[in-house]
Protein backbone atom coordinates (compact mmCIF):
# COMPACT_ATOMS: atom_id res chain seq x y z
CA UNK A 1 0.00 0.00 0.00
CA UNK A 2 3.00 2.66 -0.09
CA UNK A 3 5.15 3.89 2.41
CA UNK A 4 2.07 5.85 4.14
CA UNK A 5 2.13 8.80 2.07
CA UNK A 6 -0.50 7.74 -0.06
CA UNK A 7 -3.05 10.50 -0.63
CA UNK A 8 -0.84 13.29 0.20
CA UNK A 9 -0.46 16.37 -1.56
CA UNK A 10 3.02 17.52 -2.59
CA UNK A 11 3.05 20.20 -0.22
CA UNK A 12 1.65 17.84 2.79
CA UNK A 13 -1.92 18.94 2.45
CA UNK A 14 -4.35 15.90 2.97
CA UNK A 15 -6.02 14.70 -0.17
CA UNK A 16 -9.34 13.40 -0.90
CA UNK A 17 -7.73 9.76 -1.04
CA UNK A 18 -6.68 9.85 2.50
CA UNK A 19 -10.29 10.29 3.95
CA UNK A 20 -12.01 7.56 1.76
CA UNK A 21 -11.33 3.13 1.97
CA UNK A 22 -10.35 2.09 -1.42
CA UNK A 23 -13.31 0.29 -3.14
CA UNK A 24 -11.05 -3.00 -4.58
CA UNK A 25 -12.67 -4.69 -7.60
CA UNK A 26 -11.92 -8.38 -6.78
CA UNK A 27 -13.33 -11.05 -9.09
CA UNK A 28 -15.53 -8.73 -10.64
CA UNK A 29 -14.87 -8.64 -14.70
CA UNK A 30 -16.58 -6.17 -16.99
CA UNK A 31 -16.81 -6.33 -20.90
CA UNK A 32 -14.32 -3.98 -22.32
CA UNK A 33 -13.69 -3.22 -26.44
CA UNK A 34 -9.90 -3.69 -25.76
CA UNK A 35 -10.36 -7.49 -24.92
CA UNK A 36 -9.40 -6.43 -21.15
CA UNK A 37 -10.91 -8.14 -18.28
CA UNK A 38 -11.68 -4.56 -16.21
CA UNK A 39 -10.02 -5.70 -13.18
CA UNK A 40 -8.45 -3.26 -10.71
CA UNK A 41 -4.48 -3.51 -10.38
CA UNK A 42 -3.47 -5.18 -7.39
CA UNK A 43 -4.22 -8.99 -6.64
CA UNK A 44 -5.85 -8.34 -2.88
CA UNK A 45 -3.13 -10.38 -1.09
CA UNK A 46 -0.83 -7.41 -0.36
CA UNK A 47 0.21 -6.33 -3.71
CA UNK A 48 0.05 -2.92 -4.56
CA UNK A 49 -3.70 -0.93 -5.43
CA UNK A 50 -4.07 1.21 -8.30
CA UNK A 51 -7.53 3.69 -7.72
CA UNK A 52 -9.30 3.36 -10.80
CA UNK A 53 -11.26 6.61 -11.87
CA UNK A 54 -14.74 6.06 -13.86
CA UNK A 55 -15.03 8.68 -16.58
CA UNK A 56 -17.34 9.66 -18.46
CA UNK A 57 -17.01 10.64 -22.19
CA UNK A 58 -19.53 12.91 -24.03
CA UNK A 59 -19.51 16.68 -22.10
CA UNK A 60 -16.22 15.59 -19.94
CA UNK A 61 -13.53 14.63 -22.82
CA UNK A 62 -15.59 14.34 -25.84
CA UNK A 63 -17.24 17.99 -27.21
CA UNK A 64 -20.43 16.39 -28.57
CA UNK A 65 -22.42 18.80 -28.78
CA UNK A 66 -20.16 21.34 -30.28
CA UNK A 67 -19.57 18.53 -32.61
CA UNK A 68 -23.05 18.30 -33.67
CA UNK A 69 -23.49 21.83 -33.80
CA UNK A 70 -20.55 22.48 -36.26
CA UNK A 71 -21.82 20.00 -38.83
CA UNK A 72 -25.50 21.24 -38.25
CA UNK A 73 -23.78 24.99 -39.14
CA UNK A 74 -21.71 23.39 -42.25
CA UNK A 75 -25.10 22.51 -43.73
CA UNK A 76 -26.66 25.67 -43.15
CA UNK A 77 -28.67 24.56 -39.81
CA UNK A 78 -29.14 26.03 -37.16
CA UNK A 79 -26.64 28.60 -37.29
CA UNK A 80 -28.75 30.65 -34.31
CA UNK A 81 -27.11 27.65 -32.11
CA UNK A 82 -24.46 27.59 -30.22
CA UNK A 83 -22.59 26.23 -27.00
CA UNK A 84 -23.76 28.83 -24.89
CA UNK A 85 -27.63 28.33 -25.52
CA UNK A 86 -27.53 24.48 -25.25
CA UNK A 87 -26.50 22.17 -22.63
CA UNK A 88 -25.10 18.60 -23.37
CA UNK A 89 -28.13 17.04 -21.73
CA UNK A 90 -30.56 19.71 -23.36
CA UNK A 91 -29.74 19.93 -26.65
CA UNK A 92 -32.73 18.28 -28.48
CA UNK A 93 -34.69 20.38 -26.88
CA UNK A 94 -33.26 24.07 -28.36
CA UNK A 95 -33.65 22.31 -31.91
CA UNK A 96 -36.73 22.08 -34.20
CA UNK A 97 -38.07 19.06 -35.52
CA UNK A 98 -36.29 19.40 -38.50
CA UNK A 99 -33.02 20.63 -37.06
CA UNK A 100 -33.28 17.73 -34.85
CA UNK A 101 -34.01 15.09 -38.02
CA UNK A 102 -30.91 16.07 -39.24
CA UNK A 103 -28.76 16.31 -36.09
CA UNK A 104 -29.84 12.28 -35.52
CA UNK A 105 -28.34 11.54 -38.96
CA UNK A 106 -25.08 12.92 -38.39
CA UNK A 107 -24.85 11.49 -35.27
CA UNK A 108 -26.22 8.29 -36.58
CA UNK A 109 -23.62 8.28 -39.20
CA UNK A 110 -20.41 5.74 -39.70
CA UNK A 111 -17.25 8.33 -38.49
CA UNK A 112 -19.12 10.91 -36.48
CA UNK A 113 -17.55 9.67 -33.10
CA UNK A 114 -14.19 9.95 -34.80
CA UNK A 115 -14.71 13.55 -35.48
CA UNK A 116 -15.18 14.93 -32.34
CA UNK A 117 -12.89 17.80 -30.61
CA UNK A 118 -12.11 17.33 -26.92
CA UNK A 119 -13.24 19.17 -23.94
CA UNK A 120 -10.60 22.12 -23.14
CA UNK A 121 -8.09 20.57 -20.48
CA UNK A 122 -9.08 16.84 -21.07
CA UNK A 123 -5.76 15.94 -22.77
CA UNK A 124 -3.65 17.45 -20.44
CA UNK A 125 -6.01 16.28 -17.40
CA UNK A 126 -6.31 12.66 -17.96
CA UNK A 127 -2.61 12.47 -18.83
CA UNK A 128 -1.98 14.05 -15.34
CA UNK A 129 -4.45 11.39 -13.81
CA UNK A 130 -2.53 8.81 -15.68
CA UNK A 131 1.30 10.24 -14.67
CA UNK A 132 -0.07 10.54 -10.98
CA UNK A 133 -1.04 6.51 -10.98
CA UNK A 134 -4.59 6.55 -11.30
CA UNK A 135 -6.09 3.65 -13.63
CA UNK A 136 -8.39 5.75 -16.18
CA UNK A 137 -11.67 4.01 -17.26
CA UNK A 138 -13.72 5.38 -19.99
CA UNK A 139 -17.54 4.83 -18.97
CA UNK A 140 -19.61 5.82 -21.81
CA UNK A 141 -22.74 5.01 -23.57
CA UNK A 142 -23.47 3.78 -26.82
CA UNK A 143 -25.26 5.54 -29.08
CA UNK A 144 -27.45 2.41 -30.32
CA UNK A 145 -28.55 3.72 -33.64
CA UNK A 146 -24.96 4.39 -34.72
CA UNK A 147 -24.11 0.85 -36.16
CA UNK A 148 -19.82 2.38 -35.78
CA UNK A 149 -20.38 3.98 -32.69
CA UNK A 150 -18.23 1.72 -30.30
CA UNK A 151 -15.73 1.21 -33.02
CA UNK A 152 -15.98 5.01 -33.54
CA UNK A 153 -15.36 6.04 -30.07
CA UNK A 154 -12.71 3.24 -29.54
CA UNK A 155 -10.22 4.99 -32.33
CA UNK A 156 -11.00 8.53 -31.01
CA UNK A 157 -10.10 7.32 -27.14
CA UNK A 158 -7.05 6.03 -28.22
CA UNK A 159 -6.11 8.55 -30.50
CA UNK A 160 -6.69 11.39 -27.86
CA UNK A 161 -5.35 9.49 -24.83
CA UNK A 162 -2.86 6.85 -26.14
CA UNK A 163 -2.33 5.53 -22.04
CA UNK A 164 -3.34 1.60 -20.57
CA UNK A 165 -6.63 3.36 -20.46
CA UNK A 166 -9.77 1.04 -20.37
CA UNK A 167 -13.11 1.46 -22.29
CA UNK A 168 -16.58 0.30 -21.18
CA UNK A 169 -19.60 0.73 -22.83
CA UNK A 170 -23.09 0.56 -21.04
CA UNK A 171 -26.13 2.16 -20.30
CA UNK A 172 -26.14 0.89 -16.69
CA UNK A 173 -23.04 2.74 -15.07
CA UNK A 174 -24.08 2.53 -11.60
CA UNK A 175 -23.23 -1.38 -12.37
CA UNK A 176 -19.20 -0.33 -12.52
CA UNK A 177 -17.37 -0.43 -9.89
CA UNK A 178 -14.68 2.09 -9.13
CA UNK A 179 -13.00 4.37 -6.19
CA UNK A 180 -14.01 7.85 -7.98
CA UNK A 181 -16.61 8.19 -10.74
CA UNK A 182 -16.91 11.29 -12.94
CA UNK A 183 -19.91 12.66 -14.56
CA UNK A 184 -21.58 15.99 -16.11
CA UNK A 185 -24.86 14.37 -15.76
CA UNK A 186 -26.50 14.30 -12.32
CA UNK A 187 -28.78 10.80 -12.68
CA UNK A 188 -25.76 8.91 -13.29
CA UNK A 189 -24.19 10.34 -10.52
CA UNK A 190 -27.11 9.88 -8.33
CA UNK A 191 -27.73 5.78 -9.34
CA UNK A 192 -23.78 5.26 -9.39
CA UNK A 193 -23.43 6.98 -5.62
CA UNK A 194 -26.41 4.70 -4.55
CA UNK A 195 -24.86 1.55 -5.80
CA UNK A 196 -21.36 2.08 -5.45
CA UNK A 197 -18.75 3.42 -2.08
CA UNK A 198 -16.68 5.39 -3.81
CA UNK A 199 -16.77 9.18 -4.70
CA UNK A 200 -18.46 10.60 -7.17
CA UNK A 201 -18.05 14.14 -8.86
CA UNK A 202 -20.39 16.52 -11.56
CA UNK A 203 -18.12 17.95 -14.11
CA UNK A 204 -19.38 21.24 -14.28
CA UNK A 205 -20.80 21.93 -17.74
CA UNK A 206 -22.71 24.87 -19.58
CA UNK A 207 -25.68 22.42 -19.31
CA UNK A 208 -25.79 21.48 -15.16
CA UNK A 209 -24.99 24.83 -13.97
CA UNK A 210 -28.47 25.25 -12.90
CA UNK A 211 -28.94 22.23 -10.62
CA UNK A 212 -28.51 21.63 -7.27
CA UNK A 213 -25.71 19.10 -6.88
CA UNK A 214 -25.33 17.16 -3.56
CA UNK A 215 -22.00 16.00 -4.87
CA UNK A 216 -18.32 18.02 -5.07
CA UNK A 217 -18.53 20.09 -8.62
CA UNK A 218 -14.96 19.87 -10.64
CA UNK A 219 -13.35 20.69 -13.98
CA UNK A 220 -10.28 19.71 -15.44
CA UNK A 221 -8.54 22.51 -14.00
CA UNK A 222 -8.74 21.41 -10.40
CA UNK A 223 -9.60 18.04 -10.36
CA UNK A 224 -5.56 16.33 -10.25
CA UNK A 225 -4.80 19.04 -7.78
CA UNK A 226 -7.75 18.15 -5.26
CA UNK A 227 -6.68 14.62 -5.56
CA UNK A 228 -3.52 14.10 -5.22
CA UNK A 229 -1.25 11.54 -5.47
CA UNK A 230 -2.55 7.76 -5.28
CA UNK A 231 0.55 5.79 -4.93
CA UNK A 232 3.70 7.29 -3.31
Amino acid sequence: MGNGKRGSNADGKTSILEKMDPLRFGSLDYEICDGGSGRGHGDGHGGGYVMIVLMDVDGVVADFVGGVLNELHDRGIAKDKDLVSIGPRHMFDYLSDEEAVVARQIINAPGFAQRLGTVPGARYGVEQLVSMGFQVVFLTAPWDDSPTWCYDRTKWLEAMFPYDCSIIFTHAKWHVKGDLFLDDYLPNLVKWDMANSGKAFLFNTQGNQDLDSPFMRTSWGGLPLYLGHPTA
